[in-house]
C-alpha cells in the first residue's frame, strides 16, 4: 500500500461571483468529495461544467472527482482544461474591465488558481508514475508560490516535490527539499507531516534509527494538537517502516494502535487502511487465512466510509488470495548469488503448498572471501552486481513487487566485519534490506521447507545433490541435526565411467552405507523416523519423468518408479526420452512439465541421471524404505514462509 503523506495542496476552491446554478453544482460537487461519494461528485461536476463551461472551479472539481475515482487520464485532461481557462479567464477579464479588481488583484487570483491546479496535476503525474512530469509541474508550483510570497504553499510544493524525489530513490535530494520546506512553514500540522515524510525517507534508506527520531517528532506534535487523523496516518507509516526492518511484532503493535485511534475518532477510512496493513503483513508472512480476515475487515470499514474505490480494491485482493502467490529469494553465499522463485498456493481450507517457478545462478562472488576477513571492494562489487541482476529479473521480467522478494546473506559474507558496507550497497542496488542467517538457521529453513508441515518431528530429510549427500532430522529443541557425506549423486560423467551403476555401487560399498548406518545410530534423533522426504536434483528429475501429470506439491516416489525410470532411459537409442504429455488434461500443468523437461535436458546428460537414480535407489535400500516423498517447492524460501506463517498466528493471538 502506498505511503500516506498528509502534506497536500489546499483543497478549498476559489469561488468567484458566478451564476447561482453553477455555484450550486460546484458546492454540491465539493460536498460529495468531502463525503467520499466520488461517483456523485462526478455527476455534480459535469452539471457544473455544463452550466459554466469556462468556469475554472467547475472544471477543477470535476477533475478532482475523476482523480479520486481513479480515472487519472480523465482527471488530467479535465485539470489541463481548468489550467487553460485559468490562464485566459474571461470572467476575470470582465471584472478587470469593470474595475471591480485591480491589475495586481487580477494576477494574484490567477496565480492562486494556477497554484491550486498545478498541485493537483503534480499529484496525478506522480500517481501515473510519470515522475519527470511531476517534477516539472511541482517546480512550477514552487515558482508560483514564491511570486505570491506564500511560504506555506511553497513549503507544500517543496514537500510534494520531495515525495517524487523519494519515489525516484533520489533520497538525498528528497531530504534536502523537506528540510527547505521546514524552514518556510511555522504551521505545526505541516511540520508534523514533514517530519513524518522525512522519517519515511530515512526508513527507505535503511537508516531506521533516524527514522524513528523523526516519527517521534511528528507524533509528538499530533498528540499535542489532538489530531487523531494525522496520528493514525503517521502511525501507519511508522508501522510500515518497522515492518521493513523485519520487526513484525513491532509493526503489528503500531498498526493496532493506529486502528484503535481511528476507531475512537470515528475515522472509518483510516480504520480500513489499518486493517489493510494487517492483511498485507500477514500476506507477506504467507498466512493467507489471516490476510483474508484482515482484508474482509478492511473492506467492511471502507464500505462504511463510502470509499468506493478502496472497497472494490479490497474485494479484488480477497479474490486474489486464492491465486498462486509469487515468493522470491535471492541468496548471497560465499561463492555465488542464487535466485529462487516459487508460487504459493492456498486453498479455501487454508492448506498451502509450493511450486518452484524459477531457479538460477545470477552471479559468482570473485574472489571468494576468506573466513574472518573484511570483504574486499571487488567482492562487494561482484555480490552487488549479482543481486542487482537477480532483482531486475524478478521486478522487470517477472513483474514482482519488492515486498515478496527476500535477500538472504549466508556464509562468510554474513559474518564479515564490514557487512554493513555490503548491506548499504545491496539496499542502494535493490531497495531491499538483506537479512542474515547462520548455518543452523539456514538448515532449519531448508528442513522446514522440504518436509510436510506438521510432520517435521517424525520425518527425515534426505538431500541428494550434485556434490554432496546429507541426512537430517529435527531434535526436541527444534534444531536440525545433519550428517553430511562427501560424495554426491551425479559422478559418472565427471569420472568418465561408462557404467553409472558401477560408480553408484562404489559410492555405497566404498563407505556410504557404513556412513549412513553410523549416522542413524549416532543419535536418538534419527531413531524410529521412517518417513523420508527427498530434496535435490535427483528427486526433481525422477518426479518429473515418472509423474509429469501429478500437480500436487507432495509427491511419493517408490523403488518401482526408480526402476521404471532406469528401464526407460536404457531403452532409448537417443540421449533423451520424452514421456507422453498429451494425457495431461490441465494445460497449465502440461506447459509447466514441458518447460521443466527442457531445463533438465539442457542441464543433465543420461549418465548423470542414471548414476543419480541408481545412487538414490541404493540409499533407499540402505534406509529400508520403499517410498520417499518429494516436496516440489522444497527450499529455504518455502521454509521461511512456513515459519513466518506460524509467526503470524502468534502475532494475531497476542493482538487479541
Amino acid at each position: 500500500m502506498s505511503v500516506f503523506r498528509t502534506v497536500t495542496v489546499a483543497a478549498s476552491f476559489l469561488m468567484c461571483a458566478l451564476p447561482v446554478y453553477s455555484a450550486d453544482y460546484i458546492t454540491e460537487c465539493n460536498k460529495h468529495i468531502e463525503a467520499g461519494d466520488y461517483f456523485s461528485a462526478v455527476e455534480s461536476g459535469r452539471k457544473a461544467v455544463d452550466s459554466g463551461n469556462r468556469n475554472v472551479d467547475a472544471h477543477f472539481c470535476l477533475a478532482e472527482a475523476w482523480r479520486l475515482n481513479g480515472d487519472l487520464q480523465r482527471a488530467q485532461q479535465q485539470m489541463e482544461i481548468a489550467e487553460t481557462f485559468a490562464k485566459e479567464d474571461a470572467y476575470l477579464d470582465l471584472r478587470l474591465a469593470l474595475k471591480e479588481i485591480t491589475r495586481d488583484q487580477y494576477l494574484k487570483i490567477q496565480k492562486e488558481q494556477l497554484l491550486k491546479i498545478t498541485g493537483r496535476l503534480g499529484a496525478i503525474a506522480t500517481k501515473q508514475g510519470d515522475y519527470a512530469r511531476a517534477v516539472e509541474v511541482y517546480q512550477r508550483s514552487i515558482v508560483l508560490a514564491k511570486e505570491l510570497s506564500d511560504k506555506d504553499q511553497e513549503a507544500t510544493a517543496l514537500s510534494s516535490l520531495a515525495g517524487v524525489r523519494g519515489a525516484m530513490r533520489e533520497y538525498d535530494q528528497s531530504l534536502e527539499n523537506y528540510r527547505e520546506a521546514l524552514t518556510l512553514t511555522t504551521r505545526e500540522p505541516e511540520m508534523s507531516s514533514l517530519y513524518n515524510n522525512m522519517a519515511v525517507v530515512y526508513g527507505q534508506m535503511g537508516n531506521y534509527k533516524v527514522a524513528e527520531e523523526y516519527f517521534a517528532k511528528a507524533l509528538s506534535i499530533d498528540e499535542k494538537l489532538g489530531d487523531n487523523r494525522a496520528m493514525a496516518i503517521h502511525l501507519l507509516n511508522q508501522g510500515m517502516t518497522t515492518q521493513a526492518r523485519k520487526d513484525y511484532a513491532g509493526a503489528v503493535a503500531i498498526y493496532g494502535k493506529s486502528r484503535a485511534i481511528s476507531r475512537k475518532a470515528g475515522e472509518l477510512y483510516w480504520e480500513g487502511a489499518a486493517n489493510r496493513h494487517f492483511g498485507d503483513l500477514y500476506r507477506l508472512l504467507g498466512n493467507m487465512r489471516l490476510a483474508r480476515l484482515s482484508y474482509i475487515a478492511s473492506r467492511d470499514a471502507f464500505n462504511a466510509a463510502h470509499a468506493v474505490n478502496e472497497t472494490s480494491s479490497m474485494v479484488a485482493l480477497i479474490d486474489d488470495l486464492y491465486e498462486p502467490q509469487p515468493v522470491a529469494g535471492i541468496e548471497v553465499g560465499s561463492s555465488e548469488v542464487k535466485t529462487l522463485l516459487i508460487a504459493q498456493r492456498t486453498d479455501k481450507q487454508g492448506k498451502t503448498d509450493f511450486r518452484e517457478i524459477l531457479k538460477m545462478t545470477s552471479g559468482t562472488v570473485s574472489p571468494v572471501p576468506k573466513e574472518g576477513e573484511t570483504l574486499a571492494p571487488e567482492v562487494i562489487d561482484s555480490i552487488a552486481a549479482g543481486v542487482a541482476a537477480s532483482t531486475k529479473t524478478l521486478l522487470q521480467d517477472r513483474k514482482l513487487d519488492r515486498s515478496v522478494i527476500s535477500i538472504l546473506v549466508t556464509g562468510i559474507p554474513a559474518t564479515a566485519t564490514n557487512r554493513d558496507v555490503l548491506e548499504k550497497r545491496i539496499i542502494q542496488e535493490t531497495g531491499i534490506a538483506p537479512i542474515y542467517m547462520k548455518d543452523g538457521e539456514k538448515k532449519r529453513y531448508d528442513f522446514s521447507g522440504s518436509v510436510a508441515q506438521g510432520r517435521e518431528a517424525g520425518g527425515l530429510l534426505l538431500k541428494v545433490s550434485v556434490d554432496d549427500t546429507s541426512i537430517s532430522a529435527l531434535d526436541s529443541d527444534k534444531a536440525v541435526l545433519s550428517v553430511e557425506l562427501k560424495q554426491g549423486a551425479f559422478t559418472a560423467a565427471r569420472q568418465q565411467e561408462k557404467n553409472p551403476k558401477a560408480i553408484a555401487e562404489k559410492l555405497i560399498k566404498g563407505g556410504q552405507a557404513m556412513a549412513f548406518r553410523k549416522a542413524l545410530k549416532s543419535s536418538p534423533v534419527f531413531a524410529g523416523k521412517k518417513t523420508i522426504y527427498l530434496e535435490g536434483e535427483v528427486a526433481r528429475v525422477v518426479a518429473l519423468f515418472t509423474h509429469p501429470d501429478r500437480d500436487g506439491n507432495l509427491l511419493s516416489i517408490t523403488t518401482a518408479d526408480l526402476n521404471k525410470f532406469i528401464t526407460a532411459v536404457r531403452k532409448k537409442a537417443t540421449p533423451y526420452f520424452n514421456p507422453n504429455l498429451e494425457r495431461i488434461k490441465n494445460s497449465g500443468v502440461q506447459q509447466w512439465a514441458e518447460s521443466e523437461m527442457t531445463l533438465v535436458k539442457q542441464k543433465y546428460m543420461p549418465d548423470d541421471l542414471m548414476a543419480g537414480v541408481q545412487y538414490l535407489k541404493m540409499l533407499m535400500e540402505e534406509l529400508k524404505v520403499k517410498k520417499v516423498y518429494v516436496t516440489r517447492g522444497g527450499s529455504w524460501v518455502a521454509g521461511k514462509l512456513y515459519e513466518s506463517s506460524r509467526m503470524a498466528e502468534t502475532l494475531e493471538a497476542a493482538k487479541q
